[in-house]
């Protein structure tokens, strides 16, 4: 003959809304009720401790989610930084070889202010006599 024997009872977890299912044990069976709560105890601790990991490993996931967002961010904002200092570097190599003319106009207006100086200094000083 067989017994129907709850798992749930004397856990003291008071009422449970969810009730579990009943183990059949047959009458004599060396399987003791204080053993098999026990084992329910141990059973529940396990599946607390296997939800503890897996929002702990959720946890990490995120974490490396976020990680990999910021290295791709940081790669592509450094990508962008590069491809502006070679445009930079190439305008300065052109601006350099744009100069020479630029210095050699500079010469020419030193030169055409000391003429005009000179001019002025003799327009003074004949316009005076």
């Amino acid at each position: 003959m067989e017994t129907e024997v709850s798992i749930d009872e004397g856990v003291g977890e008071g009422n449970r809304e969810e009730r579990r299912p009943r183990l059949l044990r047959a009458e004599g069976s060396v399987l003791s009720e204080e053993f098999i709560e026990g084992l329910e105890r141990q059973a529940d601790a396990t599946a607390q401790q296997l939800a503890l990991h897996i929002s702990s490993l959720h946890a990490s996931l995120h974490a490396m989610q976020t990680f990999k967002m910021s290295a791709d961010n940081t790669t592509a904002a450094v990508s962008t930084a590069v491809a502006q200092m070679h445009g930079f570097l190439t305008k300065c190599q052109q601006l350099n070889q744009d100069l020479p003319p630029i210095d050699d106009l500079a010469k020419q207006i030193k030169d055409l202010r000391r003429t005009l100086d000179l001019f002025e200094m003799l327009t003074l000083r004949f316009g005076r006599t």
